[in-house]
């Protein structure tokens, strides 16, 4: 079985630290599937309401 090593870096751009709008998802094992991963990026263009929702609302089993 290969194996996946993922990391998050983030930085803001000029409109400063504070202004850091996008998400991400990391599940290493969807379910039972440990061979199954989920890596994602929400773009929380112009404000992160719409990237957290999409956070607080994913659902992996979409993919199964």
């Amino acid at each position: 079985m290969r194996q996946v090593s993922a990391g998050v870096y983030e930085t803001a751009g000029l409109r400063g630290e504070d202004h850091m709008e996008d998400r991400h998802v990391i599940v290493q094992a969807l379910g039972d599937d440990a061979a199954t991963s989920l890596l994602a990026v929400f773009d929380g263009h112009r404000g992160p309401e719409t990237a957290e929702f999409a956070v607080r609302k994913q659902n992996p089993s979409f993919l199964l």
